[in-house]
């Protein structure tokens, strides 16, 4: 069986069609865990999943900030078993459809030559499945447990002839998230999520830069709760920001030159500066 597997929302009925349909007979069901306590009723996007399921199940389990505890939903409490294949999706993601259509002989294939995991620009894509597979680590999952060979779809083909998956850009995005979005997206990852593996990105052959990345990543989210700002939301955030700037401004650099993460939330929201001048030396800039 080849299973498309997700972890989704209400909110993203548009998306998810955009998404299934055109690839929903290459593929033997649908798993998704669904941010709900139970099967919820009149629920326009649970109905249209749920028509869609075929040998698939639609699970269930709020969502409490924890990538990883959502995803081992659909891989631990589905239908999956020995030597499925399942591909993993984001709502906002889409499938090369003519690629797509033949993707049970090129999963064939892999199995045959024995490759089990198969990457997409470093971020998981297919896998087959076994008892002994656990997703770490949120937002940016890691799957351990996996077995055989692995492979990244970038080394596999020709770019122009669009033959991977891709993700809807943010200016194009079907909820209407503007260019910006990536700032805050990016601000959320550091601050929302306590057990977040995002400083890791990039840094992956560079472990002592991201063990002092998280440090100090960590030492801010503790004082900003022990001092009573809200690290569940965006707002606490810029709440905390001005409060650290005003009473311990040497800290405060420290805390903003740590990661470009906090560099362009501070200058996006307090310096009113550009997106594009932003995005332009996001590396190089540094608060003096």
């Amino acid at each position: 069986m080849v299973y498309l597997t997700l972890i989704t929302n209400k909110k993203e009925l548009h998306n998810l069609k955009e998404l299934i349909e055109p690839v929903w007979d290459f593929f033997d069901g649908l798993i998704v865990c669904y941010d709900a306590i139970e099967k919820p009723i009149n629920d326009e996007c649970f109905k249209y999943l749920d028509s869609r399921k075929k040998n698939g199940e639609i699970l269930f389990r709020p969502w409490t900030n924890d990538h990883d505890l959502q995803m081992n939903v659909f891989l631990r409490q589905g239908p999956l078993k020995q030597n499925d294949w399942f591909v993993i999706r984001d709502s906002s993601e889409r499938f090369n459809q003519e690629w797509c259509k033949d993707i049970k002989l090129f999963l064939n294939s892999f199995t045959m030559s024995g490759v089990k995991s198969i990457y997409n620009y470093g971020k998981g894509f297919a896998f087959q499945w076994n008892d002994g597979m656990v997703f770490q680590g949120s937002p940016h999952w890691g799957l351990a447990g996996g077995l055989g060979d692995a492979i990244d779809l970038q080394e596999f083909h020709d770019e122009s002839k669009k033959e991977w998956t891709w993700r809807v850009k943010n200016g194009e995005d079907p909820n209407g998230r503007s260019a910006h979005y990536s700032i805050d997206h990016e601000a959320k990852y550091f601050w929302i999520y306590g057990r977040s593996n995002h400083a890791l990105l990039k840094l992956e052959h560079d472990i002592e830069e991201y063990q002092r990345v998280e440090t100090i990543r960590q030492i801010i989210r503790r004082e900003a709760q022990l001092k009573g700002f809200s690290t569940s939301n965006i707002e606490g955030l810029k709440e905390y920001m001005k409060y650290f700037k005003e009473n311990n401004y040497n800290n405060f650099k420290v805390f903003i030159n740590s990661h470009k993460t906090w560099k362009n939330f501070y200058r996006w929201h307090f310096l009113k500066e550009e997106f594009d001048k932003i995005q332009l030396n996001e590396f190089d800039w540094k608060l003096e």
